[in-house]
């Protein structure tokens, strides 16, 4: 096998290892489910037990003298007409009759099973009742009620011959016996001498009895030697243990199943799951690089900038990712404008903007966090700056060097909030006013980081993607979709934007996970720069870019 084709067998298999890992509760689950509901059904039917009588079927010699093959399939269809005989109606109403059960005989034979021995003359008769007892009873009752009924309807054969000859016969007898009492004076020596006639007419008489006896005789032996018949080879003994329910099979059988419906669930699961989870995916998708893998952030809504409330969490090292990844993108052509947009709402945007702005300004660059959000700003809200003057009103300043920004929390971070929202916010951000802003906030500072509205939901993003160095599209890990994610690439397509790469947002972290490493060696919370655990960011103060260093 070659290299290539064994690294690809065992990245598919370690695939296929996290994706039952991931879903292993849901196939233990249904094991669990399956088995226990098994078990607990099992334990409350009632038990069946089964007596088994087992038959020979003794055959006529006339057809066993001979071993042609007609005479093989002959035994063949007899073996099973006694088979299918055994459950006739009249021989189960026989039954019924001679043991007094209070049944129908389609009900009896519900109970019954007959099942021919391969290549042998045996028949196996089974009867399955919840009664012990009266399992083995009837198993024993049927193949007695058959060979009498049976007997009575091999023998009717030969009922009409047998008559005719010992009525006969009777007739003979009686006249012998007449002609006995003629002849009987002349058995006297003194008497007259016998008749000629008569002795010639018992004479007569006496041949003909003697052939129709042995008539008679050879009907018999050929009625004796025709009858097939089934004799009990080994009578039903009393059941001790029931048939079923099998509750301990039942249980593993029922395990093994749930197994197999969880993970079949599964698969199909993964394969109508069109969301986005991990960067093979969005490499394989959207032909375009992952830039960080942000992990789903805890305290978020207590201290939005991971970066300064959780220096050493796994969140703040993939935002340094982030920061690092861009500015590797940026080799040829510097990154002074970024804008940080996404496919749909609620993919985690916002904070993903202000916690890249954080770490870079961090890392000791001057960086502006614009809210061009002029429809629903949340940077502002998260910097708590709703009601300052911002973007908007900066768009009608006559000179850009009025212009007014805000202090943060991080050193060298300031926020240009969104100010009024406009009735017309597409226009105000696809004005000239706005390039010019946008080309002078990158003069004066380092980076420029614009949190936009959703690419899918209006076209401010597409319109302020044109006006920047680079595009960064957020995604949440497992939640947004393919489509959504191709059709926001080909709206920055359409209008010429430099897409950096992806983030993935909210992605789940943990032992078997992308963050397996972070969160083994960073066990615990680390205090922010101010010493406070998860505490909100500082109220912001005012600053313009004359007071920036």
């Amino acid at each position: 096998m070659e290299p290539v084709e064994q690294d690809l067998m065992e990245l598919d298999l370690r695939k296929l290892w996290l994706l039952l890992w991931k879903w292993l509760w849901l196939v233990l689950l249904a094991i669990v489910l399956a088995a226990g509901g098994a078990y607990v059904i099992s334990q409350r039917m009632t038990p069946i037990y089964r007596a088994t009588t087992t038959l020979l079927i003794s055959e006529s010699t006339t057809t066993s003298e001979t071993a042609e093959y007609s005479t093989i399939l002959a035994s063949e269809r007899l073996a099973r007409s006694y088979a299918e005989r055994l459950t006739n109606r009249h021989v189960l109403e026989d039954v019924i009759a001679l043991t007094g059960l209070a049944m129908l005989p389609e009900d009896l034979e519900k109970l019954v099973d007959v099942q021919l021995v391969r290549d042998t003359q045996l028949i196996e008769l089974s009867v399955e009742h919840p009664n012990p007892n009266t399992a083995m009873l009837i198993a024993n009752e049927i193949p007695k009620a058959f060979s009498v009924r049976d007997e009575e309807q091999q023998s009717s054969r030969f009922t009409a011959s047998k008559a005719s000859l010992e009525a006969e016969l009777e007739r003979i007898q009686a006249e012998i016996a007449a002609l006995e009492e003629q002849l009987a004076p002349y058995d006297d020596t003194e008497g007259p001498s016998r008749p000629a006639e008569l002795d010639q007419r018992m004479t007569e008489l006496q041949a003909a009895h003697g052939t129709l006896l042995s008539t008679y005789e050879e009907v018999r032996i050929a009625e004796a030697q025709s009858l097939s018949s089934v004799i009990i080879d080994e009578e039903a003994s009393l059941p001790t243990e029931p048939v079923r329910p099998r509750v301990l099979l039942n249980a593993v059988l029922a395990g093994a199943i749930g197994a197999v419906l969880a993970v079949g669930t599964v698969m199909l699961i993964e394969n109508l799951d069109d969301t986005l989870k991990n960067p093979e995916e969005v490499a394989r998708a959207l032909d375009r690089p992952t830039l960080a893998l942000i992990p789903n952030l805890r305290h978020a809504d207590k201290a939005p900038l991971v970066v300064v409330s959780q220096p050493r969490s796994p969140g703040a090292e993939a935002f340094r990712a982030l920061r690092t990844n861009i500015q590797y993108a940026g080799v040829d052509r510097p990154i002074r404008s970024v804008l940080v947009t996404s496919p749909r709402e609620r993919d985690g945007k916002t904070l993903v903007a202000a916690n890249l702005a954080a770490v870079v300004a961090l890392a000791g660059k001057e960086v502006v966090l614009v809210d061009s959000d002029l429809r629903r700003p949340m940077a502002s809200k998260l910097f708590r700056l709703r009601e300052r003057e911002g973007l908007t009103e900066a768009l009608f300043l006559p000179d850009f060097g009025q212009l007014t920004v805000w202090s943060s929390q991080v050193k060298k971070l300031r926020v240009l909030p969104s100010g009024v929202v406009p009735p017309n916010p597409a226009e105000l951000l696809g004005s000239e006013r706005m390039q010019s802003l946008t080309a002078f906030l990158a003069q004066q500072m380092d980076l420029v980081i614009f949190d936009s509205p959703p690419l899918l939901a209006v076209t401010d993003a597409s319109l302020l993607a044109t006006r920047v160095d680079g595009v960064v599209l957020v995604m949440e890990a497992g939640r947004t979709r393919r489509d959504e994610c191709l059709r926001a690439i080909d709206a920055l397509q359409k209008v010429g934007a430099n897409v950096l790469g992806v983030v993935l947002n909210k992605v789940r972290a943990g032992g078997k996970g992308y963050y397996g490493y972070y969160y083994y060696y960073y066990s615990s919370e680390e205090p922010g720069s101010n010493g406070r655990r998860g505490e909100p960011i500082a109220q912001p103060g005012l600053s313009d870019f004359s007071e920036v260093p």
